[in-house]
């Protein structure tokens, strides 16, 4: 599957409230971009908004703290 599929997947998962899901589908995403993209593509942030979105409203607050610290 590439990382559009797990990001419009995240995006309905997280429509539907079902954010631990979500998140984990975010987390793909952002680990295949890390992979085949450069830090400096517009869309990378994109993704990072919506996992730290996912996981602030699970209160995964360290999670969150976690992969801000590693995208940097």
């Amino acid at each position: 599957m590439t990382a559009g599929f797990h990001f419009a997947l995240g995006q309905e998962l997280l429509k539907e409230e079902r954010l631990g899901e979500a998140s984990e589908e975010f987390r793909r995403t952002l680990g295949l971009w890390r992979i085949l993209y450069d830090w400096k593509h517009p869309y990378r942030d994109n993704i990072l908004r919506f996992l730290l979105y996912s996981l602030i409203r699970q209160d995964r607050w360290q999670e969150a703290e976690a992969e801000i610290t590693e995208d940097m």
